[in-house]
C-alpha cells in the first residue's frame, strides 16, 4: 500500500500543492532495488517506457526530475568606490561567491590592477568560476557547475582525502627533512582551501529542513580545514628547521604516523556512518595525545638543537589528533540525527 500526504506551499507566489508519497522497496533478481513512480507524476510530466529521468543523488535523499532543473541564476553586481584596496576588493568578491551567487559583475572604474587580482582569486579560491565577459571597466565572473555536479557530501569527502593523503606523507617528511615533499603540501593547502569554501557556499545554499545537519557538516568542513593548515605548519617548520637527523626525528615522525592511522579511521567511519569506528577513533586519538604530552616532557628534559621547531611539530600532531577525534564526534551526531525519524506535519 502506498501512503499520500499532501501539503500546499507558496512558491514566487503562487500556490503549489506537494505530496509525500511512501513507496516500498522491491529486490529484483537478487542486485536490484526499485521502487515504482506515481502514475499521474509520470503522464503529467510526459514521460513513458523508456523515458530518461534525472536523479540529484546525495547522502540521505534522491531528487527524481522529469528533466534538469534550471534554477534562476543568482546575480551580485559590484560597484567600489576607487579608493577601495585589492585585499577588501577580493573580500568583498568572495562574500558574494559564499553567499550563493552565480553571476558576479564587478565594476573595474579606472582601477585596471583589480582585473589579475579577480582572476588570481577565482583560480585559488572560487571552484567552478570563470571569467564568462569582460570588458575595459567591467569583468563578469560566473559559475559552471551544474546542480549536482559537486554536491556537499562529494566536497566533504575530497576534503577528506586531501587531509588524509597529505597527512600520510609527513612521517617520511619529517623523518627524512624532505623539502620536497614539505613544498608540495604547501601548495595542497590551497586545494583545501578551495573546497573548504565553496562547502560553505553549498551549506549557505542548503535546504532549511537540514539545518541540524548543515551545521554539523558545516563544523566538519571547519575541523578538515584546520586539520589541513596543520599538516602545512609542519611543512613549513620542515622547511625551516636546521637540525640533522636524528632520533627525535624518528619519534616525531612515529607520532605523525600514528595521528594519520588515526584520520584514516575517522574517514572511514565517516563515509560509512560507523559510530562504533567513529569512537574506536576518539579513544585512540586520546591514547596518542598521552604519547605526545609523554614526549613533550621527555624533550623538555633533554632539548634536540631545535627546540622550538621539534615542540611546533609535536603540537601540530597534537591539534591534528584532537580535531580528529572532534571528527569522529561530529560522525556520532550526523549518525543519531539522520537515525531520528522526522515527524510528519
Amino acid at each position: 500500500m502506498n501512503y499520500i500526504e499532501a501539503s500546499i506551499t507558496y512558491i514566487d507566489g503562487e500556490m503549489s500543492i506537494e505530496k509525500t508519497e511512501v513507496r516500498k522497496i522491491q529486490l529484483v533478481g537478487g542486485s536490484t532495488y526499485i521502487a515504482s513512480l506515481p502514475k499521474e507524476w509520470v503522464e503529467r510530466n510526459g514521460l513513458g517506457r523508456g523515458s530518461p529521468i534525472h536523479m540529484v543523488v546525495k547522502r540521505d535523499e534522491i531528487v527524481i526530475r522529469p528533466r534538469p532543473r534550471r534554477e534562476a541564476s543568482r546575480r551580485s553586481v559590484i560597484r567600489l568606490p576607487g579608493d577601495t584596496d585589492i585585499k577588501m576588493l577580493e573580500r568583498i568578491v568572495l562574500s558574494h561567491y559564499l553567499a550563493g551567487s552565480d553571476v558576479i559583475y564587478v565594476y573595474l572604474g579606472e582601477r585596471q590592477e583589480y582585473r589579475m587580482a579577480i582572476r588570481k582569486l577565482i583560480k585559488k579560491k572560487m571552484i567552478g568560476f570563470e571569467v564568462f565577459d569582460e570588458g575595459m571597466d567591467y569583468i563578469e565572473l560566473r559559475s559552471f557547475i551544474r546542480e549536482g555536479d559537486i554536491d556537499l557530501g562529494m566536497a566533504l569527502d575530497r576534503m577528506f582525502k586531501i587531509a588524509r593523503i597529505n597527512m600520510g606523507t609527513v612521517p617520511d617528511m619529517v623523518r627524512r627533512l624532505d623539502r620536497a615533499i614539505a613544498r608540495t603540501v604547501t601548495e595542497n593547502d590551497d586545494d583545501m582551501d578551495r573546497f573548504y569554501l565553496y562547502s560553505i557556499r553549498l551549506i549557505r545554499r542548503g535546504e532549511s529542513g537540514r539545518v541540524g545537519e548543515l551545521v554539523t557538516e558545516a563544523m566538519i568542513s571547519k575541523t578538515l580545514e584546520r586539520i589541513m593548515d596543520h599538516i602545512a605548519r609542519i611543512a613549513y617548520t620542515v622547511l625551516a628547521y636546521e637540525e640533522e637527523k636524528t632520533e627525535t626525528l624518528e619519534e616525531l615522525s612515529s607520532l605523525a604516523y600514528m595521528a594519520g592511522e588515526i584520520l584514516s579511521y575517522s574517514e572511514h567511519s565517516y563515509r560509512t556512518m560507523d559510530i562504533e569506528k567513529a569512537n574506536e577513533t576518539i579513544s585512540a586519538g586520546k591514547r596518542l595525545i598521552a604519547r605526545i604530552e609523554a614526549t613533550v616532557k621527555k624533550l623538555q628534559a633533554k632539548p634536540p638543537r631545535s627546540p622550538i621547531l621539534a615542540s611546533t611539530i609535536l603540537e601540530s600532531i597534537k591539534r591534528i589528533t584532537e580535531y580528529t577525534m572532534d571528527l569522529g564526534e561530529m560522525t556520532i551526531d550526523l549518525y543519531t540525527a539522520s537515525s531520528i525519524p522526522r515527524e510528519e506535519q
